[in-house]
Order: structure tokens, then C-alpha cells, then sequence
């Protein structure tokens, strides 16, 4: 292994000055003595209990005043059937929203470019376009 040699640094040194503080004489006080009763804490023996098996645990009880499930389930069905009804409007009208924005993309290009040739023979040309107050762009 090389032998490296690590020139020694002197860091400045600071040393805290000396302050002198007054001392000061603080009066003794006596607390009285107060005498606390002892008293016996009873015993007490945590309750003891036996987790029930699965076997041994009680069935769920239903509500007794519920419909058939043949009930339940023919209105589930035709709520199912709404809901994908609705969600295939929803796809149809974000196909059309898409279309609309697809038309409103092309017609800002064609403006822009419309107007940058519009500018082109303005003074301050397509940067500035100095134009009057009738000329509708």
C-alpha cells in the first residue's frame, strides 16, 4: 500500500472570553412534609376467555323482510343494461367531441395561415401586422 503523507493544516484558534457573572444568593426554603396514607391495592385476575372456532361460530344472520333473489337479480340485470346504454351514448359523444375538436384544429391552422399571408404584404409583416380597425382579423 502507498505511504501517503498528509501536510499538517493549522486552523485558526479562538478562545471564548472570560465572563465574570454575579453570584447570587438564592433564600433556602423548607417544604413541609406531608404524610400520604399507604393503602393495598387488590389483586385483580385478568377475565379468561375462549376464542370460538369457526365451526362453532354463529351463521350470518339476513334480514327476513328482503326480496327473493330472483327479484334482486332481474332488477340488477336491467340496471346493468341502462348503465351500458349510457356508457355507449357517452362513447358516441366523445366520438363526435373528437370530430369537432378535429375540425376546430384544421380551421385554427388554415386562419393562421391565411392571416400570415394576409400579413405578408402589411406594413410590419407577419411579425407586427399593423392593420386597421375594420379589417375583421
Amino acid at each position: 500500500m502507498p505511504d501517503i503523507k498528509i501536510p499538517d493544516i493549522k486552523l485558526p484558534s479562538f478562545s471564548m472570553p472570560k465572563v465574570d457573572m454575579p453570584k447570587i444568593d438564592v433564600p433556602k426554603v423548607d417544604m413541609p412534609k406531608i404524610d400520604v396514607p399507604s393503602f393495598d391495592v387488590p389483586k385483580v385476575s385478568a377475565p379468561s376467555f375462549d376464542v370460538p372456532s369457526r365451526a362453532s361460530a354463529p351463521v350470518a344472520s339476513f334480514d327476513e323482510n328482503l326480496e327473493p333473489q330472483e327479484v334482486r337479480d332481474e332488477r340488477a340485470a336491467a340496471k346493468n343494461v341502462v348503465l351500458k346504454e349510457a356508457q355507449n351514448e357517452v362513447k358516441e359523444a366523445e366520438k363526435l367531441a373528437n370530430i369537432a375538436r378535429n375540425k376546430a384544429a384544421q380551421a385554427k391552422k388554415d386562419f393562421k395561415a391565411a392571416k400570415a399571408d394576409a400579413c405578408a404584404t402589411r406594413p410590419g409583416g407577419k411579425l407586427l401586422c399593423l392593420r386597421g380597425f375594420g379589417v375583421g382579423y
